[in-house]
């Protein structure tokens, strides 16, 4: 009947998921959070302009046209990689090693290995 297609099981509805849930489904789900005291947010544009009527019929006109904003909502991503620190350590050994096995051997390997001289763990 299915010709080899494997049948898919219908999922159980389930109304609140919670955090064990989704991480039983997947580990790279996100977790996010909404204050409680937040505030809508609001823009306010200003407009303010001169004109004159110069001598020998010649114009001039100065404008400001200006746009700035209160409690205006960001995101942050908690879940952003920190590029420094150990990771960025381990990630200029891997590069230095791979750069020391090109010079030994032509092959770019940033793995370690104790043939090549001055590579690092």
């Amino acid at each position: 009947m299915n010709a080899g297609v494997p049948a898919v099981p219908t999922p159980a509805f389930k109304a609140t998921r919670t955090m064990p849930d989704q991480l039983a489904l997947s580990l790279s789900g996100t977790v996010m959070g909404i204050d409680p005291d937040l505030k809508q947010p609001h823009v306010h544009q200003i407009s303010a302009g001169i004109s004159r009527l110069l001598p020998w019929a010649f114009a001039a006109e100065a404008r400001y046209v200006g746009t700035f904003g209160r409690d205006i909502w960001r995101g942050i991503d908690y879940n952003q990689i920190d590029a420094g620190g150990a990771f960025l350590q381990d990630f200029l050994r891997a590069r230095s090693n791979g750069f020391l096995a090109l010079a030994a051997n032509g092959v770019f390997d940033p793995a370690y290995n104790a043939n090549i001289p001055a590579a690092s763990r």
